[in-house]
């Protein structure tokens, strides 16, 4: 997923959030669709069909709807020529729009596996002799497979680093880092049911620890979100709220997602903690400051990308309970 910024708007097609200056700009869940496919196509001439189609599940859906949307997208803040119509072939995108990169807590999370997996790849070259030195194998299968799939899921190779992490698990079968991982690979390919199936196993484990404990529920609730489950997923994360861990960083995105969550589904008391405001057992971890400016590292920086080809937009879709105007804002802690 990426993000697109113009006119001093910026749009996060991951988490239909659409924010100007910082603050946050309300529009109903299906012009944030509209936009999302806008955004995605804006190359080309999208056709009324295409656009019905994918929002309503039909090409023969009334026209009249498609126009209020439309005309949503045109009224203030937007300006009027924000959306061009192309007369008996559709609409296009018509404002210059520069596309970055996702810095979502996903995104955070995968960095920050991809550095453990690499310290421990390392930690364990240094340790090896000489012979081990000259020979490619840099360790028993299981922990080799494992470094290969976490570099692949870097690099957005979600099919090689499932393969890598199916063998690694094959060759140590009790490894929940592994199987967490795999869910995830499974998750970035939208096999979704697959991934819960790894995650519910998981969790029926009693010796499962806290934090991996919660990495399972968190994604879980990522799942049921994609789905348009927002009940469920609001479910699972109130289960990663409430497990009890010592990292801050992982505390602050788990309340964080809460209350997106409960926002959404216009629950009330989103999230009662005040981990994130009240700063006082942090305070007492040494070197604070470095603890700090780490959690804030693992926020990618934004970069310029090519344009991306758009992806199944089913998994956009949200239920019809969510057809009010309200708005779109997600946050995957791992």
């Amino acid at each position: 997923m990426a993000k697109y910024k113009f006119e001093g708007f910026v749009f996060d097609a991951e988490k239909y959030k659409l924010t100007r200056r910082r603050e946050r700009v309300a529009l109903r869940p299906k012009a944030l669709q509209l936009l999302r496919l806008l955004l995605e196509n804006q190359e080309r001439v999208v056709s009324k069909s295409e656009i019905l189609t994918s929002l309503w599940g039909s090409a023969y859906a009334r026209d009249h709807l498609l126009f209020q949307l439309v005309s949503e997208l045109r009224r203030s803040p937007f300006a009027g020529s924000f959306v061009r119509t192309v007369p008996n072939q559709g609409y296009q995108w018509n404002v210059v729009t520069r596309v970055v990169q996702s810095g979502s807590v996903q995104s955070m999370r995968i960095a920050a596996c991809t550095l453990l997996g690499i310290v421990c790849l390392s930690a364990f070259m240094i340790a090896s002799n000489k012979s081990a030195e000259r020979n490619s194998y840099a360790g028993l299968p299981a922990l080799s497979a494992f470094t290969k799939g976490v570099v692949a899921l870097e690099k957005g190779s979600h099919q090689q680093a499932t393969e890598w992490f199916r063998f690694a698990l094959n060759e140590n079968p009790d490894s929940v880092e592994v199987s967490l991982f795999l869910a995830e690979s499974l998750y970035q390919q939208n096999k979704n049911e697959e991934s819960s199936q790894h995650l519910h196993a998981l969790l029926n484990k009693p010796e499962l620890g806290a934090y991996s404990r919660m990495t399972a529920t968190d994604l879980l609730s990522r799942i049921r979100q994609r789905q348009g489950r927002m009940r469920d997923a609001l479910h699972f994360a109130k289960q990663s709220q409430q497990i009890d861990v010592v990292g801050q960083c992982s505390i602050d995105a788990v309340e964080q997602r809460v209350d997106m969550l409960a926002r959404e589904l216009g629950a009330d008391g989103a999230s009662s903690s005040l981990a994130s405001e009240d700063n006082s057992s942090i305070a007492e971890l040494p070197h604070q400051k470095n603890y700090n400016d780490k959690c804030e590292q693992l926020e990618q920086e934004e970069q310029g990308t090519s344009y991306c080809k758009p992806s199944d937009m089913e998994d956009a879709m949200v239920n019809d309970y969510l057809l009010e105007p309200i708005l779109f804002e997600h946050v995957l802690i791992s």
